[in-house]
């Protein structure tokens, strides 16, 4: 009788290490499942997010910002006359550097989308671009209110999805 006892409790035992490894291995699946869903659904929310940009952003940035923050630039007239040409190019080099959008969204130097999303709302309510020295010369590079309200507002709806 003693052994019968002994060998049920081994049987339980064992029972019990079979049913844990099997809700790890389920754990381990819904965490992997999780992770891929998740995966696939912020690769979705980007190209919504990039689909918005193209139409209703991008052509604001291309206006005020590719200059220095892409690989478009169009050099005002006298920097073929050399004045200021290494100042123009060190704040092209610096703002390339800061954030690139010769690609579409993400921009993603900054780390993440999200983080390109937080950079770019900080910037604009900030008003720290484009820099004091560039306005000087070229007045009409910075965003109207109306410019700003509309890539705030773009940005914070996309901000929510992530």
């Amino acid at each position: 009788m003693k052994g019968t006892k002994t060998m049920n409790m081994g049987n339980g035992f064992m029972k019990n290490k079979v049913l844990g490894v099997i809700v790890l291995a389920g754990a381990l699946s819904l965490v992997f499942a999780g992770r891929l869903f998740a995966q696939m659904n912020e690769a979705e929310q980007i190209e919504r997010i990039n689909k918005f940009y193209k139409k209703e952003i991008k052509p604001i940035f291309q206006r005020k910002c590719f200059d220095c923050h892409s690989n478009y630039t169009r050099y005002p007239w006298y920097y073929k006359v050399g004045v200021g040409k290494d100042i123009i190019d060190e704040d092209i080099r610096e703002g390339k550097i800061r954030m690139d959008m010769s690609r579409d969204f993400p921009f993603t130097l900054q780390g993440s989308p999200k983080r390109d999303l937080e950079l770019i709302s900080h910037v604009i309510k900030q008003d720290s671009m484009p820099p004091g020295r560039y306005k000087l010369l070229n007045w009409d590079k910075g965003l109207t209110q109306k410019e700003k309200n509309q890539v705030l507002l773009g940005v914070t709806g996309s901000g929510k999805t992530f």
